[in-house]
């Protein structure tokens, strides 16, 4: 409850709010919350009162004696994580996008009627998890991203196609 009225009283443009515009609105909000249900027994004051025990709001001094309440550094991190859970999110990221792609064409291949298609994908996937353990690029892909660098072995070249440094 808390960080929901809290949440709509400050913001990250609006850090600080003078005492009697805070107490009101908590007052105001308390009054909504009661008509839908809550049991919220304690005055807007005294709300207010642990939350600045709690450590939510940090009471500063303001302009012509008013006091102003603002949001703890805590108090805002946790807002902001909040907003951050409840706000959809609208970028993928590469390896996110890499990841469906391969999840795609896996089913694709798993519900392919046609088993050969699925015997060439598991012999594929064979291979390339025995090339892992022997060093060496399947047959099918072999010439893939080998092009030939000056001073660059290239998977058929080996080690004894390595250079030293600045023997280029």
């Amino acid at each position: 409850m808390a960080f929901g009225i809290l949440g709509a009283r400050f913001s990250r443009q609006r850090r600080q709010v003078p005492a009697p515009e805070l107490m009101e609105a908590v007052d105001a909000d308390l009054d909504l919350l009661r008509d839908r249900g809550f049991d919220l027994p304690q005055s807007a004051q005294n709300y207010v009162r642990s939350w600045l025990a709690g450590g939510y709001l940090v009471r500063r001094p303001g302009e012509a004696r008013e006091e102003l309440y603002e949001l703890s550094d805590g108090a805002l991190t946790a807002l902001r994580f909040i907003e951050d859970l409840a706000t959809p999110r609208t970028s993928v990221t590469e390896s996110r996008l890499t990841t469906i792609v391969q999840r795609v064409r896996a089913l694709n291949v798993d519900t392919d009627p046609d088993i050969s298609q699925r015997v060439a994908a598991l012999t594929a996937e064979r291979d390339a998890i025995d090339a892992r353990g022997s060093g060496t690029l399947p047959e099918s892909w072999q010439g893939v991203g080998t092009a030939p660098f000056p001073g660059v072995a290239t998977a058929h070249a080996g080690a004894a196609g390595i250079r030293g440094p600045g023997r280029l």
